[in-house]
């Protein structure tokens, strides 16, 4: 990307002619960016920042395990819960 500094004439495809005015901000082809670069036409703009992705977590398997509305299996063979056990 190209900030246009000054008013000019210019053909990007070799055929067409396109007026570009002060102010514009263009992506340029190389050829037409290098000659409005050394005539002092147009500045490149700084790239933008590249933002890095965001790190992908695997999904958490729903169990009883990690649920916590499923109460835990007893660890012993009786139920303290049920009377005459």
């Amino acid at each position: 990307m190209f900030k246009i500094v000054k008013d000019f004439k210019g053909s990007p495809d070799g055929y067409t002619v396109v007026d570009y005015t002060a102010g514009q901000e263009v992506d340029l082809p190389p050829a037409l960016a290098d000659v409005a670069q050394a005539e002092k036409w147009a500045k490149p703009l700084p790239a933008k920042a590249k933002l890095a992705p965001a790190p992908v977590q695997a999904p958490v398997p729903e169990s009883a395990d990690t649920d916590p509305a499923v109460p835990p299996a007893p660890t012993s063979g009786t139920d303290p819960d049920i009377i005459g056990a």
